[in-house]
């Protein structure tokens, strides 16, 4: 798909993101099955694994065989998110080329996730991308909870702005903000997204969008308003808060590619098609997606 500036790209993360609250559980021929649907409904990325910590996501012991056995349309890009340095070596392994590494603004979320102060979080991303760039990797650098954290409360858009600019120093090729806890809205994601803009320059920036509030959708089109091109999304919504279990958490990249589609944008996607793959997802995992746009289309 030529890329324009009436082009948005969604990058799937249904079988990471999508998974990570361990509500559901998915046989490898299941996520074989899932992210096959996915590919054959036009999405142009899919993070396919997390790399790096085998026991919290095992799915990252056959990574290479299960993405082997994958019919990967031309000009898709395949990418992996890193939690340490082996994570790197396994996504070099399996021929990925495009990793995301991340750390939050949030002290209180390094905590209570990994025990690490920021220092030492920051730390750790830092040697990680110097890393992954001496391999001649594709880094999307992310910084989490930058529109406010459960644990901490509201986050100073400065001190989001710091991270971002040393990201931005130390040659991530893309930027990315993760509204972790879902508490932006249209208003802050316009002033943050428009202040990226500038320190950003002509470096990607991406979205990872949390709909716990139901804000999700809305704050996209802010975001897209401010010429934000990249969001991760999942099937049907898939996946959960971490911090109010039964909430959701992400946007359905079937809901996000209708509204985008209706404004005029290009996302190479077959709403038809991924639309089908939710409701496909559904009845084999007899569960019920947050998502909407899946339960109106092809009925």
């Amino acid at each position: 798909m030529q890329r324009t500036d009436r082009t948005v790209i969604l990058e799937d993360q249904t079988l990471t993101d999508g998974l990570k609250d361990g509500r559901l559980t998915m046989s490898d021929d299941m996520m074989q099955a899932t992210a096959q649907h996915i590919l054959d409904s036009g999405i142009q990325r899919m993070q396919i694994a997390i790399l790096g910590d085998d026991k919290q996501y095992p799915h990252a012991n056959h990574f290479t065989k299960f993405l082997s056995a994958l019919r990967i349309p031309s000009g898709v890009k395949m990418t992996a998110h890193v939690l340490s340095k082996a994570g790197i070596e396994e996504a070099q392994k399996a021929g990925i080329d495009h990793i995301t590494i991340g750390m939050s603004v949030s002290e209180a979320e390094h905590m209570a996730i990994s025990g690490q102060t920021l220092e030492e979080a920051r730390s750790a991303f830092m040697a990680m991308l110097k890393i992954a760039k001496s391999k001649q990797m594709k880094v999307r650098g992310d910084v989490r909870s930058v529109f406010g954290c459960r644990r901490e409360g509201p986050i100073d858009p400065r001190r989001v702005m710091s991270l971002v600019r040393e990201c931005l120093d130390a040659g991530v090729d893309e930027i990315g903000l993760v509204d972790t806890s879902g508490m932006a809205d249209p208003f802050s994601m316009n002033d943050l997204m428009a202040s990226v803009a500038i320190e950003a320059f002509d470096v990607p920036r991406a979205l990872h969008l949390h709909n716990t509030e139901n804000k999700g959708l809305a704050n996209a089109y802010a975001a897209v308003k401010t010429e934000v091109r990249l969001f991760d999304t999942t099937l049907g919504g898939l996946g959960t808060c971490s911090f109010f279990k039964g909430l959701p958490a992400n946007i359905a990249t079937e809901d996000m590619a209708h509204m985008l589609h209706q404004m005029g944008f290009e996302t190479g996607i077959d709403n038809k098609k991924m639309a089908g793959a939710a409701q496909w997802f559904e009845q084999e995992m007899a569960t019920e997606l947050p998502g909407a746009l899946h339960k109106i289309l092809n009925k």
